[in-house]
C-alpha cells in the first residue's frame, strides 16, 4: 500500500492513473498520508485517483485515528463520505468519544436551558414587579435614556410568556392602573419624542396624551408604535366623541 501510495503521489506530478480501489483497505497511516495530499495537491487530482464506479453502495474500507484520543476507527464510507473525511468535512471521532461529544453537547444545552430559564424568570419578575407596577414611577435613568430602557424591556419580553402579559394588563388592572405604571409612562414619552411634541392632528405642543388607535396589542405597545397617536388634550377629546 505505502509503494502504490507513493506512486500515487508521482503521478499527482504527472499523469491520470488509478492508484485507490474499491477492495483496497486504507488504513491509518495511509489515511493521514492522503490527508496530506489533499493539502498538497489539487483535490480533484486526488480524487482522479480513486476507482470509479456507477454501482450504488461501493465502499472503501478505511482505517482513520480519532482527532481526539487517538485510536483508530475501521468502518466502510464511500468514497463521498471518505473524501469528506480527508478534507476535514466531519470530525474524525472514534464511537467513544463521538458518544462522549454527544453527552457533553446534551449537557451544554441543558445548562444553557437552565440559565434561560432563570434568566426569564427574572426578567419576568423585573416585568410584572416594576415596570407594570402602577405605584412605580418611572426611574431617572429611565427618563434620560428612554431609548436604552425601551431596549431593555423590548429584550425581556422576549424572555416571558406573552400570555402572561396579555393576561395581567386585560385581566388584573384596571386601565386608569395601566396608565399608570412605568410601561405606559415610558410608551407614552416614546410616542411623543416621535412625534416631535406636536399634536399629530392640529400641530398644538400643549396638553398633549398619548392615544391608542387600538388596542390589539395592549401591554406590547413598544413594539407597536404605529399604534399609538399623540393628540392635544382638545383633539383627544374630539377623537373620543367621533369614535
Amino acid at each position: 500500500m505505502e509503494e502504490r501510495l507513493n506512486a500515487m503521489e508521482e503521478y499527482l506530478k504527472n499523469e491520470k492513473q488509478i492508484f485507490i480501489k474499491y477492495e483496497d483497505k486504507i488504513d491509518s497511516t495511509s489515511f493521514c498520508k492522503l490527508q496530506d495530499m489533499m493539502n498538497t495537491y489539487q483535490k480533484t487530482k486526488v480524487k482522479e485517483c480513486f476507482e470509479r464506479s456507477d454501482i450504488h453502495g461501493i465502499t472503501f474500507l478505511v482505517e482513520y485515528p480519532c482527532v481526539i484520543c487517538k485510536n483508530t476507527k475501521t468502518e466502510r464510507l464511500s468514497k463521498t463520505q471518505l473524501f469528506e473525511l480527508l478534507e476535514r468535512k466531519h470530525i474524525q471521532l472514534c464511537d467513544e468519544c463521538l458518544n462522549k461529544q454527544r453527552e457533553e453537547e446534551k449537557e451544554k444545552a441543558r445548562k444553557l436551558e437552565e440559565i434561560n430559564r432563570e434568566l426569564a424568570k427574572e426578567n419576568e419578575d423585573e416585568f410584572f414587579n416594576e415596570w407594570l407596577n402602577p405605584d412605580y414611577s418611572l426611574t431617572k435613568e429611565a427618563i434620560k435614556n428612554p431609548y436604552n430602557a425601551r431596549n431593555d424591556i423590548y429584550n425581556s419580553m422576549w424572555f416571558i410568556d406573552q400570555a402572561k402579559i396579555k393576561d395581567y394588563v386585560n385581566n388584573q388592572m384596571t386601565y386608569k392602573q395601566y396608565l399608570s405604571t412605568p410601561y405606559w409612562q415610558l410608551v407614552s414619552m416614546l410616542a411623543k419624542r416621535k412625534a416631535k411634541y406636536k399634536c399629530q392632528l392640529c400641530g398644538s405642543n400643549e396638553n398633549l396624551n398619548t392615544h391608542h388607535r387600538s388596542y390589539k396589542h395592549k401591554g406590547f405597545e413598544i413594539r407597536h408604535m404605529e399604534d399609538l397617536i399623540v393628540l392635544c388634550q382638545d383633539c383627544h377629546s374630539k377623537f373620543h366623541e367621533v369614535v
